[in-house]
């Protein structure tokens, strides 16, 4: 569970953290009105899997982790920055693979 939410313990999770957690390992956060029901029973599973009673109502701390719709940081490099990280690895590794 705590892998889910990033490290976070039970108590900082809230039932709507999960059900929305679930939701998107699931349905891809589309959940309909049609699918609370089953949301329901997997939320239950989990529970009686993780062995808690009861997750905490509404939210918790704890953030899930949800690789497709968070943000991607990403940083611009150029090709001169890559070009000079190239040589140094070939170095690096010709080094280490010479010197036992």
């Amino acid at each position: 569970m705590s892998g889910w939410f990033r490290g976070a313990k039970i108590e900082e999770i809230g039932r709507e953290d999960l059900k929305e957690f679930l939701s998107w390992t699931f349905w891809e956060g589309r959940t309909t009105k049609n699918d609370e029901e089953e949301l329901e029973v997997y939320t239950r599973e989990v529970e009686t899997m993780v062995g808690a009673k009861r997750f905490k109502p509404g939210r918790g701390t704890a953030k899930g982790l949800r690789l497709t719709l968070d943000p991607i940081d990403m940083h611009c490099r150029s090709l001169t920055w890559y070009l000079v990280w190239d040589d140094a690895h070939s170095s690096i590794c010709s080094l280490v693979l010479i010197c036992p």
